[in-house]
């Protein structure tokens, strides 16, 4: 039997333990909106009477709660009201009247049916789904008002089954991508459903490029995405609207590898890559209520890389040169040396020579201004070239992914293994093959 028992700390005369059924799992088979099954907690409260009381009543309860706290901050720096909900998931009682108890131990055996409709025990960040075994003891006093004695309370893991062992090997199915369908075909093949107790989670990734020549696959990363959305109904509020909130995570971190870097990497050829997931029980399991839904999907991210060379234009930078209208047009521009008299032959000469000088000048100038503009415009053609020579695309897939529970479990410690010395036998071969997970491929 498992016991949780509290002494309290103001009085010794009774103590109360809750044992369960060990038979009790826990584990509620089929979809809450489905055709379903659901369990039956059993067990029995005991109570430990050190010394002769007087007592009205013992009540033993199960209580299942959903609530959700997705408060948003106002103007004011000051939480508002309206991201708070709570609702009854179930609540059973037992009253068991009793008036003395004398020194010993009294057994009181309790059953509860529990609903194929309720869902998993569930905790995050912004709510949880609690249920809670409580026995509370009253003693009788002299007033009519019950006087609390003793208060016993221990949680109660609900999971939900959606695979039974008989059929380990889930669903298989291919997810084709659609983003840059010009640029690359790819498509991802993962299961559908898989235990969050240790199950593996194989993908496989095809990528096939549509040109080859200018195209690589740059990097790929695949990541298991848990994503959480608490949304409230709005019944609850003063202003009757609802309030909603969604939270990514990845419990299982993610995987990054770089295809191109593979010295025997040839883009024409069609790639398949594989990858294995591991989960375990950090990885919540699927929920679907009015108040939490969690749902998980494989995404994969792809990175391809593309050259541009063979579309976009030389611009190369070359030398900067002058042809000859510019020359003639600037030289137009210039304004005529004066006319000087016959007989100044030396004023004259003088007049010439600096007229030549000014023109020269100028027409190192209108050069030097053409080399400044002929280098801006290569230079910014040139940046413009390595910005647009290569161009990287994202393309995104997601494939859903159902995480479920076991039907058998353990807590705790590994289970001893089976006493053959007994009845009990080895499993053979066939019922060995059958069970245990499949072998990973590591190509």
């Amino acid at each position: 039997m498992t016991t949780f028992a509290k002494i309290p700390k103001d009085t010794n005369d009774v103590t109360i333990e809750l044992q369960i059924d060990p038979l009790f799992t826990g584990v509620v088979h089929g979809h809450s909106h489905d055709i379903s099954e659901g369990c039956t907690l059993k067990g029995i409260c005991m109570l430990h009477v050190h010394r002769p009381i007087h007592t009205r009543k013992l009540v033993i309860s199960l209580e299942g709660r959903c609530k959700i706290n997705v408060r948003s901050t106002t103007s004011m720096a000051t939480p508002s009201p309206e991201g708070i909900e709570c609702r009854s998931l179930i609540n059973k009682v037992k009253s068991i009247d009793c008036e003395y108890f004398d020194h010993g131990e009294y057994a009181y055996p309790f059953e509860f049916e529990l609903p194929a409709t309720l869902p998993a025990s569930f905790r995050g960040k912004n709510g949880y789904i609690r249920y809670r075994l409580e026995a509370v003891l009253h003693r009788r006093r002299r007033s009519s008002v019950m006087h609390r004695l003793v208060r016993v309370s221990r949680d109660i893991c609900i999971r939900r089954c959606l695979l039974s062992d008989a059929m380990q090997h889930s669903v298989y199915d291919t997810i084709h991508g659609h983003e840059h369908s010009d640029k690359l075909s790819y498509s991802a093949n993962a299961p559908t459903m898989v235990y969050r107790e240790g199950g593996l989670v194989p993908l496989t990734l095809t990528i096939d490029l549509i040109h080859p020549g200018t195209q690589i696959v740059r990097s790929v990363t695949c990541a298991l995405r848990e994503r959480i959305h608490y949304q409230t109904t709005g019944q609850q509020s003063l202003t009757c609207q609802s309030v909603s909130k969604t939270d990514d995570l990845f419990p299982l971190g993610w995987s990054t590898f770089y295809p191109s870097d593979n010295p025997k990497y040839n883009p024409n050829h069609k790639h398949e890559y594989n990858a294995v997931f591991r989960i375990c029980p950090r990885v919540n399991a699927d929920i679907n209520t009015r108040l939490i839904r969690v749902t998980h999907a494989l995404v994969v991210n792809i990175m391809v890389q593309q050259d541009n060379h063979e579309n976009l234009p030389s611009t190369a930078p070359t030398s900067p040169q002058l042809d000859s209208d510019t020359l003639s047009a600037s030289a137009q521009s210039l304004p005529s040396p004066p006319s000087t008299p016959q007989n100044h032959g030396m004023i004259r000469s003088s007049s010439s020579s600096s007229s030549l000088r000014s023109l020269s000048e100028d027409l190192v100038k209108e050069a030097a201004s053409a080399l400044s503009s002929i280098t801006r415009r290569n230079s910014h053609s040139s940046l413009s070239h390595d910005q647009q020579s290569k161009k990287v695309y994202s393309c995104t897939l997601e494939c859903p992914l159902i995480v479920t529970c076991r039907e058998h479990y353990w807590e705790g410690d590994r289970p001893h293994p089976p006493a053959y010395q007994d009845t009990e036998a080895p499993p053979s071969y066939g019922l060995a093959v059958e069970q245990l997970p499949p072998v990973p491929c590591y190509d």
